[in-house]
């Protein structure tokens, strides 16, 4: 049987390998957040949309 986590987490890094942005957070203030491979923030209070079917930020 397939783990749905483990299938995410590996679906998830290569996402965030071919965009070179990646999900980080420490559970305060703007988390989760994405960056980029500099460091930089791109997105802060990264949230899923179960009306739209999508992420925002």
């Amino acid at each position: 049987m397939v783990d749905k986590k483990e299938l995410f987490l590996k679906e998830l890094s290569e996402l965030s390998k071919k965009h070179k942005i990646y999900i980080g957070g420490c559970g305060c203030c703007g988390s989760p957040y994405a960056i980029d491979g500099n460091d930089d923030d791109v997105f802060e209070n990264l949230k899923w949309n179960f009306d739209k079917e999508t992420y925002e930020a």
